[in-house]
């Protein structure tokens, strides 16, 4: 009967996403934050059904589960999730699965899975900065600059308030030609009317850009906003 055809198709999806969450374990707990704004939990549900044949009923199945799983990290303070914006507020973010951005409460084991990767790196950086924004009372969001047709077109990592003023803060664990190029440009074009502040670990560059306040790493941490 077709509803014994659910049944046995709702086991089977559930015994591949216990098994796959098992063999895959990394990849459920650090995919989505390697990969901060894309579609993260689609692209989680993707990475784990490929090859696998799955139908939509279990594809539909294992999404569940995997949100399921991202409610029980964050009920079990594993995870935190931070709100994102969207700059122009013509989309509502969650109707596109781009509405929050995870982080570990730990930042330890975000660490353990960077392998000296210099992208996973500048990852586990972020994580700890949004860990010190908050633990000093602040509640960043992350804002979103989309296209006509809902792709990303820019983003900055931390937008908040500090005594009255709008601040933009973006993340780089090296201040090179490479990504950091991209967060020093996004501060600059997108965010005109906030105080801008980069916060890196390794400069690698002679000249910087005026009114970015450039912060390291240690100096961020040690100091006191209060």
């Amino acid at each position: 009967s077709m509803a014994a055809n659910i049944s046995a198709s709702t086991r089977k999806a559930k015994l591949f996403f216990i098994f796959t969450s098992y063999a895959n374990r990394q990849l459920i707990l650090s995919y989505f934050i390697i990969f901060n704004y894309t579609n993260i939990i689609d692209s989680i549900v993707a990475k784990i059904t490929k090859g696998s044949g799955a139908d939509k009923n279990s594809k539909l199945l294992v999404l569940s589960e995997v949100k399921n799983l991202l409610k029980m990290l964050e009920d079990s303070f594993i995870l935190t999730s931070m709100d994102i914006d969207d700059y122009e507020k013509r989309t509502p973010l969650e109707n596109i699965g781009l509405h929050k951005k995870y982080y570990f409460t730990d930042n330890g084991i975000r660490f353990i899975n960077c392998k000296n990767n210099l992208k996973m790196m500048g990852n586990c950086l972020e994580n700890a900065v949004y860990l010190q924004l908050t633990s000093r009372g602040i509640t960043p969001t992350g804002l979103l600059f989309l296209n006509e047709d809902n792709s990303i077109k820019s983003d900055i990592d931390f937008c908040y308030l500090e005594k009255g003023n709008k601040i933009a803060m973006q993340v780089a664990h090296t201040l090179n030609s490479g990504d950091s190029v991209r967060e020093i440009d996004n501060l600059i074009d997108y965010c005109k009317d906030y105080t801008k502040k980069l916060v890196y670990f390794i400069n690698l560059i002679d000249s910087k850009k005026e009114n970015i306040e450039y912060l390291e790493g240690k100096e961020f941490f040690i100091t006191n906003n209060d």
